[in-house]
């Protein structure tokens, strides 16, 4: 598979050093000259989207659309959602798979919920609200925690930001990784965002408080909330 990831140099070089393969132009006049069988879409802004997808089904390729809380163009050859809530069907002709059995996970984290949980001395706390302006608020939690059990220790995973010296030796930041599932399944609780880990600590039975970093998040956090799987 070929990316075409929407950010600067700093994001495409990040992805070849995971082994992606990356467009370095990435836009939707690549597929005339690639001729791709499939065309696979993730994509929260409906705009952009629909013009990937044009262009695509007019080279002749099949179009994936995934997303989720029904953000998406629902225009596709099949529509992927893996969404907790407001799921929506694929248009008249279109294949659908909806809902939480078709979220998009780390292939690990099937084989890790069937290993036996964690039983360390001292609790494990993964903090994961992602980069940017989240490793601010990241970094404020563990003393929170620190402060209310003193043997606690925590892990902050910040993404791809430079993380900053830590002034505990109870306070580690992680650097950038192929995923979490690993860190998830050795946590004794963890702090996420309303994203991908938020399912994947699910999945693996990890006991969780959600925080929304951005408003779209927020009723994945609720839906969660209902069903009792985390705390918000």
């Amino acid at each position: 598979p070929l990316l075409a990831i929407r950010g600067g140099q700093r994001v495409r070089d990040a992805a070849l050093v995971f082994g992606a393969d990356v467009l370095s132009d990435g836009s939707p006049r690549d597929i005339r000259a690639l001729r791709p069988d499939v065309v696979i879409v993730d994509d929260p802004i409906e705009r952009s989207a629909r013009r990937w997808m044009t262009v695509a089904r007019r080279a002749g390729a099949l179009v994936v659309s995934v997303h989720d809380l029904g953000l998406g163009c629902r225009e596709s050859d099949l529509l992927i959602d893996g969404s907790v809530t407001r799921t929506r069907p694929a248009r008249q002709g279109g294949a659908s798979l909806t809902g939480t059995p078709f979220a998009l996970l780390d292939p690990k984290v099937g084989e890790l919920a069937l290993r036996q949980r964690r039983a360390a001395q001292n609790p494990r706390v993964l903090i994961a609200l992602g980069g940017g302006p989240r490793v601010r608020l990241a970094g404020a939690i563990p003393d929170a925690i620190v402060a209310v059990e003193p043997n606690a220790e925590v892990r902050i995973a910040g993404g791809f930001v430079v993380a900053p010296r830590s002034t505990s030796s109870k306070v580690v930041w992680i650097g950038a990784t192929r995923g979490l599932a690993e860190e998830l399944s050795q946590a004794s609780a963890a702090v996420v965002a309303g994203g991908v880990s938020l399912y994947e600590a699910c999945a693996l039975g990890v006991p969780t408080v959600s925080v929304p970093v951005v408003t779209g998040q927020s009723p994945t956090v609720r839906a969660f909330g209902r069903r009792g799987a985390l705390i918000a």
